[in-house]
């Protein structure tokens, strides 16, 4: 939500009001809600479209990477003579696609013969959409402050954002935490490839489960304490995509039970997060959420071949995924509690809260 404004809805009297000359009159602190009601209004049918139209581009988000996991699913394939070697030191005419699944020969696999490939090679594809997000992402944003923000200078906010240190800490922590979450949350969607059960049937799940997943914050939000509840949750989705990993196909029941565990406390980390995030800034809040959406966006465009490498060995998609979420939740440590609290409406404010604070 655009948010990048605040402090000059906040700072500014009304137009119905008297002001003092050269006294500024500043508001008190208000909490997200308060400060969201003030600019916006209370939520109503407009509102309502407005977040509908902003959803739809997801849509597209979310078509790309589901289409990914079957198109870049190793196809089946036997031997044309009874032989116990690695298909790739022998002759291509030594085996073949099987005749009779015709789905065998509609990967992207099979098609380029990226059968042998480097595991670089076969998620690149897929990567590059996500590298695309990344680089649109970053242009967009910037074309949107400077045409549509008031001609905002994006670089000026950049400084502004990094040039007070508890600032650039707050920031960098958001895009740890961005990264190791983007890394577990999309690397379930396209680990599925590489877990011993039906394809199709654990896409479902993945598909129904993000729908309580990302309803389940809209209810409880007020009542999650930040730093603890995203700690939380990305400990046991790491937990829980390691164990994946040690168990294995062999008990594909447990698997995708975990697998499953671990996509839904990624996912309210993620949604965590982007309120988190807006939380803890002043005025700023549009670029520092964009950055921690940028940190997702980079740890997701690893995912691809990340599964594509574990197809030889699982640790090295199950395993990394868990400990890339897990490792970088120690990260929310060094941030503030938000909740509860009320948001400040500059970044002198701020500042002034934090040396006092010390």
């Amino acid at each position: 939500m655009a948010l990048s404004n605040t402090s000059h809805n906040l700072t500014e009297p009304h137009s119905t009001e008297q002001q003092t000359p050269g006294i500024k009159r500043v508001l008190p602190s208000l909490s997200l809600d308060e400060t969201i009601e003030q600019i916006m209004g209370g939520f109503g049918w407009s509102q309502f479209l407005q977040a509908i139209l902003v959803s739809v581009p997801t849509f597209f988000d979310a078509q790309q990477t589901f289409i990914s996991i079957y198109t870049d699913a190793e196809p089946k394939w036997h031997f044309n003579f009874s032989t116990t070697c690695n298909r790739c030191q022998i002759s291509k005419s030594d085996w073949s696609w099987p005749s009779w699944d015709e789905s065998s020969q509609k990967t992207i696999i099979s098609d380029w013969g990226l059968e042998c490939a480097s595991s670089f090679m076969i998620g690149l594809h897929a990567s590059s959409f996500f590298i695309g997000s990344l680089i649109g992402g970053f242009t967009l944003a910037m074309l949107g402050d400077i045409f549509l923000g008031g001609n905002v200078n994006p670089y000026k906010l950049m400084k502004e954002l990094f040039k007070r240190r508890w600032d650039l800490q707050r920031v960098l922590a958001s895009m740890v935490l961005g990264f190791g979450i983007g890394v577990a949350f999309f690397g379930m969607l396209f680990g599925v490839q590489n877990l011993g059960y039906n394809i199709y049937l654990s896409v479902i799940f993945n598909g129904s489960l993000l729908l309580p997943s990302n309803s389940i914050p809209l209810f409880f939000i007020a009542r999650w304490k930040r730093k603890i509840s995203l700690f939380a949750f990305c400990i046991i989705s790491g937990i829980c995509s390691i164990l994946c990993a040690i168990v294995g196909r062999r008990r594909e029941g447990i698997q995708i039970g975990l697998e499953l565990a671990s996509l839904f406390f990624s996912c309210l980390g993620y949604n965590l997060l982007l309120i988190f995030t807006i939380e803890l800034f002043p005025t700023v809040r549009n670029t520092a959420s964009t950055l921690a959406r940028q940190a997702v966006v980079f740890g997701s465009a690893l995912d691809p071949i990340l599964t594509s490498a574990g197809r030889r060995n699982e640790f090295l998609s199950f395993g990394i995924f868990g400990l890339s979420i897990l490792l970088c939740g120690f990260i929310v440590i060094v941030l503030p509690e938000t909740k509860g609290k009320n948001l400040c409406n500059t970044m002198d404010e701020q500042e002034q809260k934090e040396s006092t604070t010390v």
